[in-house]
């Protein structure tokens, strides 16, 4: 299974990974604010960090394995809930 393919959250954020302005984009926030969100789940080991393959300045983030076993978690626990 891939990362793309075990969540659709991280589909829409692709196995390729997501730079910091697009992800600030998507969820409406400033482009530091998208930042520190990366900067503390690559903290916590569950993003990481990686130069874009096309060009070197910029910098895309991505969900560990870890990563994506927390989202999915979250989001079973998320519809449980709303289920109950």
């Amino acid at each position: 299974v891939s990362a793309s393919s075990a969540n659709p959250t991280s589909r829409r954020i692709g196995e390729a990974g997501i730079a910091p302005s697009e992800l600030a984009r998507r969820l409406a926030v400033a482009r530091r604010t998208a930042t520190l969100y990366v900067d503390i789940l690559v903290r916590q080991g569950w993003a990481e960090r990686r130069a874009h393959p096309a060009d070197r300045r910029m910098v895309l983030a991505s969900l560990t394995p870890a990563g994506i076993d927390l989202l999915r978690d979250t989001g079973d626990a998320y519809r449980k809930r709303l289920s109950a």
